[in-house]
């Protein structure tokens, strides 16, 4: 929008000043919708019944089962942190986060090596975002509904592997342009799912802690971005396996239901959680 805007405001002089304004502007206006749209429990949203309000806090109140104690456990940091599936996600958010950093820092100067003008340079900087903005939203519908991160988080990741092959082979400026929609669309449509998923492995209130915080804390090592091919393609594989591994652990708690709670049969199920965390039988692993 405010490409547009600026492509429209160039007979006007100083027209760096207004895109910043105009930027500014709808930043603001944003946050304060926000404000008001943005609720803090399911029992505030104005838009849901008390009934469906409650059974949604209900659904909160159960995923999170035997996260309620505030106490750290060192010992479940370390759990986690000897837990290979964390450590594949993390791996792959952090390619992810190289490859969408890298989008969004250079796509005007990928653009720009289209030789188009300054002004339509923002201008056709903008359309990629728009479309990776409405299919990231499906993308995170998608895989919310059906519970399948990885399966939405992997056909994203495809898209934009074609986009960067396609943008590498091609040397036409329509086509290169249409994979960057491609590549931009797929690269972003993945960051929900996997962020999500990443909460999604673990229980326990420790245990999910550490997940969070150790696949936020690599997120800084991916701002000197150099976004490649081959990073996405790590991403697909990581995917891949992870849905392999958890689609195994899962198996094996219903196969080994007896000895995972072995020592425990005294305690009820919330102490139950509390020990195993996403170790628990009945903590099935999103895929």
């Amino acid at each position: 929008m405010c490409s547009m805007c600026y492509l429209g405001l160039e007979i006007l002089s100083c027209c760096e000043e207004w895109i910043l304004r105009l930027e500014g502007l709808f930043t603001i206006l944003f946050a304060l919708f926000a404000i008001w749209v943005l609720s803090n429990t399911p029992l505030d949203v104005k838009t849901l019944t008390p009934s469906e309000g409650a059974y949604c806090q209900q659904r909160l109140e159960l995923d999170a089962k035997g996260s309620e104690s505030p106490k750290i456990i060192p010992k479940e940091i370390f759990g986690a942190l000897k837990d290979l599936s964390l450590w594949i996600l993390v791996l792959i958010l952090f390619y992810k986060r190289v490859s969408l950093f890298g989008l969004a820092y250079f796509t005007p100067s990928i653009v720009a090596s289209f030789r188009y003008s300054a002004n339509k340079t923002q201008l056709y900087t903008a359309p990629p975002f728009a479309m990776a903005f409405i299919v990231t939203v499906i993308a995170a519908l998608i895989s919310n509904k059906y519970r399948a991160r990885g399966a939405v988080a992997f056909v994203a990741t495809s898209l934009s592997v074609a986009g960067f092959a396609v943008f590498y082979t091609s040397k036409t400026v329509a086509v290169r342009y249409v994979s960057l929609h491609m590549l931009i669309t797929g690269v972003y449509a993945t960051a929900p799912c996997l962020i999500a998923w990443l909460s999604n492995h673990s229980a326990a209130h420790t245990r999910r802690a550490t997940a969070v915080l150790w696949g936020s804390w690599l997120r800084i090592l991916a701002f000197a971005a150099k976004f490649i091919l081959a990073l996405n393609c790590i991403m697909l594989v990581g995917i891949a396996v992870n849905i392999l591994v958890l689609r195994w652990r899962n198996r094996v708690k219903i196969e080994k239901r007896g000895e995972i709670l072995a020592g425990l049969e005294g305690m009820d199920d919330e102490e139950q959680y509390e020990v195993l965390g996403d170790r628990h039988p009945d903590f099935k692993y999103t895929l």
